[in-house]
């Protein structure tokens, strides 16, 4: 029985050295990119800085004859209309800076968060 409560005693231990590494990585690798780029077959058609958008704007990007409409906002991004088959891309929904890049498939485009220099991102890495 002894053994037992030392095997739960460093589990425990184990769990919360884990918890705060967690923890540790969220707080000090904080990211405040403002700096999006859209891509499409591994071309960067823009690069915008959402902290200087000042109205709203809409880009329309084709693939083969399908759209793919971008609504920029201040401080946000995302694709509001597509001409794709299952519209994952639109129920994605804005841009998040620490989740996962905006992605249509079917029209290989690819919207992400860089860093200032141009490096993606380590949220999307």
């Amino acid at each position: 029985m002894k053994k037992f409560h030392i095997y739960i005693a460093l589990c425990s231990v184990f769990f919360i050295i884990i918890l705060f590494g967690i923890v540790y990585v969220k707080i000090f690798s904080s990211n405040d990119t403002t700096v999006v780029e859209i891509i499409q077959d591994d071309v960067v058609l823009q690069k915008i800085d959402l902290a200087q958008v000042e109205k709203k704007q809409i880009l329309t990007v084709e693939y083969q004859g399908r759209k793919n409409i971008i609504e920029i906002d201040k401080g946000k991004i995302r694709i509001m209309e597509a001409q794709c088959p299952d519209k994952i891309c639109v129920k994605k929904g804005y841009l998040v800076k620490d989740g996962l890049p905006i992605v249509c498939l079917p029209n290989h485009l690819f919207i992400r968060y860089v860093d200032n220099d141009g490096k993606m991102d380590s949220a999307t890495d």
